[in-house]
């Protein structure tokens, strides 16, 4: 993978998790401790992002939607060259607002398929960081396929997963050094 990075690294980081100061919280935060570089934190519970409705109008233009929150969030990830996604899993999936956010991406996909159109420029790296009480592996086996097409509508080469499980049994973990070691290849 050929990912050329600017000399200042800077990220958004889409946070999904009710708790402030919950498991995936002490992730992020863990996380961020590893890197130095400018970043932005967008609590997607704090955001008002209305849902798909499957109008096709992005088929041809921008979605007419995206005076939400949506707006806001498209403008910080075309800002950034890295996009740290942060979320806890509900049910093999992210919570609510997290899910509206990616339904609302439906509008780049059809864009750069149907139009062939792309509105965001290569480069970019995607990091996902997730939690789960439950301690199966396929859980975050299943969700690291939906971000796979989650970061490709932003033209973004997903490099790394980070995944906490059995959080129901305990909130005392660490992140691999090896899986570090990989993003900092990515990331001077």
């Amino acid at each position: 993978m050929n990912i050329v990075m600017p000399n200042a690294n800077k990220a958004v980081i889409l946070f999904a998790s009710p708790h402030k100061k919950g498991n995936t919280a002490k992730l992020l935060e863990s996380f961020l401790k590893q890197f130095c570089f400018e970043y932005q934190i967008i609590n997607l519970y704090n955001c008002s992002i209305k849902p798909c409705i499957d109008c096709k109008a992005c088929i041809n233009t921008t979605c007419p939607y995206n005076l939400d929150d949506m707006g806001i969030i498209i403008k910080r990830i075309e800002e950034s060259n890295i996009i740290i996604c942060a979320s806890p899993i509900y049910f093999n999936h992210v919570p609510a607002p997290f899910k509206a956010m990616m339904d609302r991406c439906q509008q780049f996909y059809l864009n750069k398929m149907v139009s062939r159109k792309n509105q965001f420029e290569k480069g970019r790296i995607g990091i996902l960081l997730t939690t789960a009480g439950c301690n199966n592996k396929k859980i975050s086996n299943d969700i690291y396929d939906v971000f796979q097409m989650f970061f490709r509508c932003f033209e973004t080469s997903f490099i790394e997963h980070i995944a906490v499980l059995d959080t129901d049994q305990t909130n005392d973990f660490s992140i691999s050094q090896k899986q570090i070691d990989h993003i900092k290849k990515y990331i001077s």
